[in-house]
């Protein structure tokens, strides 16, 4: 049985399955910039309970091994934190 999830965690799995199908559609879309940005986001948030939860998800969805998954998404996270201005530009309304 699985732990419970957070709200962060499960939000995560729910973009994460989106991805590919937004991708495959319209290319890089406006929408699909606002889902990888909700990610960046919800990776920067998230605390390390939380990124090993994510990298398991991430884990089954796609081949790759969770620990190497653990490893990329905690420096995903320094990266984007460091980036937050150039992709969250693509959360919410736009600003006046």
């Amino acid at each position: 049985m699985q732990c419970a999830q957070s709200a962060t965690v499960r939000k995560f799995r729910r973009i994460l399955i989106e991805m590919p199908q937004l991708f495959a559609l319209d290319g890089r879309t406006i929408e699909a910039k606002r889902k990888e940005a909700q990610r960046r986001l919800l990776i920067c948030m998230a605390t390390d309970e939380e990124l090993e939860q994510m990298a398991k998800i991430a884990a089954e969805l796609f081949p790759y091994p969770v620990d190497q998954m653990i490893k990329d998404l905690k420096a995903a996270r320094e990266e984007y934190s460091k980036t937050k201005e150039s992709w969250r530009k693509y959360l919410g309304k736009p600003q006046k």
